[in-house]
């Protein structure tokens, strides 16, 4: 009797633990054995309950950069001067606690750090005129202050495919241009070809026969729209714009995944 009342509350429990993990893996299995007067034995039924193993998509770790120095702004005059603007870098609304400015000769537009335990977003880019590689975004003046400048490790998530809700269509050469006689020629003109303002974090020039004019496409973390087109932008071939030469020199040529939004 002693056996059959231990054997049922053992399985009893098996019960409840293998409801709760639901439908798992299979491939690793602990048998649990009955129990009796003497102790263990391998004889009579034996249950299997199903362990958790660990998922292959699991998020991989960060990559520590080093040390970097971190200052801090908000988008009022005294921060971004008389160029004060609404939309970041890559045009996007800056949001605290997600919008990170950055040296892009450093880091990429889209990029993820993880700063001080915080994960931030790389969506726009330093002045000029600044020393610091980064500066995190703030909604006031005042908290920018109170962040101040520190020197702080600096890690980087490896971006994850599954990141993308476009359409993958193939690697891109990449190069970047600005609206200079060096770039456009003599006749560069002020318009892209779709008669529309250039704008740095938005404009990108294609092959219309590859990407429709007009299209959205995300590259490298950031949307642009197919605004202009070229006579060297032929096939597989992207050319991003940028508000000054220097910009567009340090871009250089670079091979990057696009993916299609729409049209």
């Amino acid at each position: 009797m002693k056996r059959d009342i231990t054997f049922h509350i053992i399985l009893y429990l098996c019960l409840i633990v293998t409801g709760c993990k639901g439908m798992q893996s299979a491939a690793e299995t602990v048998p649990v054995l009955e129990e009796d007067a003497d102790g263990l034995k391998t004889e009579g039924p034996v249950i299997y309950i199903e362990l958790d193993k660990p998922s292959a998509s699991a998020a991989k770790e960060p990559e520590y950069m080093g040390v970097f120095t971190v200052s801090a702004y908000c988008g009022c005059s005294q921060c971004l001067g008389e160029n004060r603007r609404k939309l970041t870098y890559s045009g996007t609304s800056p949001k605290a606690g997600y919008t990170i400015a950055a040296d892009l000769s450093e880091f990429d537009l889209g990029e993820k750090l993880a700063i001080e335990g915080n994960n931030y977003v790389v969506e726009d880019k330093t002045a000029d005129n600044r020393s610091e590689s980064l500066s995190i975004y703030f909604d006031s003046h005042k908290e920018a202050l109170s962040f101040g400048i520190r020197e702080v490790e600096v890690y980087r998530f490896p971006r994850e495919e599954s990141e993308h809700e476009g359409e993958y269509i193939g690697e891109f050469l990449l190069t970047g241009y600005c609206s200079c006689n060096i770039c456009c020629g003599e006749d560069n003109g002020d318009m892209t070809y779709t008669g529309a303002e250039p704008r740095a974090g938005r404009t990108v020039a294609a092959d219309p026969d590859i990407i429709p004019l007009g299209s959205e496409i995300e590259v490298g973390g950031c949307i642009y729209i197919v605004e202009d087109t070229g006579k060297e932008i032929k096939g597989n071939r992207l050319d991003i714009y940028f508000d000054t030469h220097d910009e567009a020199v340090v871009y250089g040529r670079r091979q990057e995944p696009v993916y299609l939004l729409g049209q």
